[in-house]
Formats: C-alpha cells, structure tokens, sequence
C-alpha cells in the first residue's frame, strides 16, 4: 500500500480532474490499492469502482500506464468483475505503445483462461521486449509443454539466462526459482547433461540460501546439504533447548 502526504494526494486529484492521464493513471492505481498517510493512519480507501473511473479516463486518452492498469484491475480472477475480453483488448492497446509489461499481463490473462498457447507465446514476446523476470515462464513452458513441444534443452537455456542475470534484470524470487528448477533439470538428467548430485546441491543451496525456499529445502534434505548448509541451523536449536531447561 502506498504512503502518500496530504498535499500531494490534493495536487494529484487535482491534475486528474483537470484531465490528466498520467495523474488519472495514478489515482486509480492508488484507488485500487488504498493508501497511507505519513502517520500510518488510512488516507485513501481501496474503491475498485473508483478505481476504474479513474483508469478508463485515462485509458481512453491513450494513456499505457493507464491502460496497463485498467486492464490488470479488470483481470482480477478473484473479483466478481472481471472481464478478460476487456482486460485484453487494453493490454493489446498498452502493447501496441511499447509497454513491455502489457505481454506479461497478456500472458498471464490466457494462462487463466486456460489457452496455453497464447499464455507462452505472450511470455515469448514479453521476454523480446527485454523482460527477462518471463524467462522463467518460457522455461516452465519448454518443461512442461505447456503451450508449446516440450523441450528440455530449450528449458534449460531459459534457466541458465535467468541465472546469468543480476538483480537489476530478475526479482531475487526469479533467480532463486531459475536454480530450483536447474537442480531439478540436472538430477533428472533432462537436458542431456550427466547428472551430478553436487552440482545440483550448490544450485539449491543458491536458491534455498535464504532458508526460504520450501521446495529446494525439501530436495536438499533428501539427497543431503553440505557441512556448512547443514549446520546454519544448529545454534538456534541449541538455544532453544536451553530456554526449554531453564
């Protein structure tokens, strides 16, 4: 949720009113979300219906953050007004400007419609456009088959990208699915490579180096963590017997 001052909330209404699109852009995103005063306290109460006032004004002066916007708000498979042909057609209107994001949101609206084909081929075009967080997507496509032949090698590629990536390029949660799902390619031998059980280990120690990885956790336990990975544990299940004594 947004914070946001008094005065510049104001001013931003105040832009939107006099009509414009990129203030109108941003008051409906703040609609659709909420947003906090400095204090802490509720400054702006969540409104779908506001929300899409706002972002349908902007939308219509061709606006591709609004567009953008209105048609994430309109894809909201958990909201009883969604509307995926709308959502779609301004998605396609975001994307015919540029907007790179657009494909991602294309994509994931026909995943959820359950049209594979034209989820992956979205994914593909997000990634053309420079958005490599959509690598992982094609890569679980290859793996799959989903929307696509299944195809190992290619998956692979996709994961060994994503990898090579910094944090200025994918999400932390990206890069550490990217290792998961190597370790998983390797230890299964998919992609033609012989399978090593140590390489696959430093992948998931790599994806799991925060202890929040659940999956690669549940792998590392089986076929067994490092020394040094095995014990980060330790010293706080030793204090917590101590406390248990005292």
């Amino acid at each position: 949720m947004d914070v946001i001052k008094q005065t510049d909330w104001a001013a931003l209404l105040r832009d939107a009113t006099a009509g414009d699109a990129f203030a109108q852009s941003y008051v409906g995103t703040i609609y659709a979300e909420g947003a906090l005063g400095p204090d802490g306290a509720m400054l702006v109460r969540r409104s779908r219906i506001t929300a899409k006032k706002w972002l349908l004004k902007s939308a219509e002066q061709s606006c591709p953050s609004g567009q953008l916007a209105l048609s994430n708000l309109l894809s909201d498979v958990d909201c009883n007004d969604s509307d995926f042909p709308a959502a779609i057609t301004w998605a396609k209107r975001a994307l015919a400007q540029g907007e790179a994001s657009a494909a991602h949101n294309l994509a994931c609206i026909y995943r959820d419609m359950r049209k594979p084909s034209s989820a992956f081929r979205y994914f593909k075009r997000a990634v053309e456009m420079g958005s490599d967080d959509d690598l992982l997507d094609c890569a679980l496509c290859y793996l799959t088959g989903y929307g696509v032949a299944q195809n190992f090698v290619l998956a692979a590629e996709c994961l060994e990208r994503v990898r090579a990536c910094n944090s200025e390029r994918v999400t932390r949660a990206t890069h550490e699915s990217a290792l998961y799902w190597s370790a998983v390619i390797n230890l299964l031998e998919l992609a033609g490579s012989k399978r090593s059980v140590t390489n696959a280990r430093q992948l998931l120690e790599r994806a799991n180096v925060d202890d929040d990885h659940a999956q690669a956790n549940e792998l590392l336990c089986l076929i067994g963590k490092t020394p040094q990975a095995a014990q980060k544990k330790k010293p706080a299940r030793q204090a917590g017997r101590a406390g248990g004594t005292s």
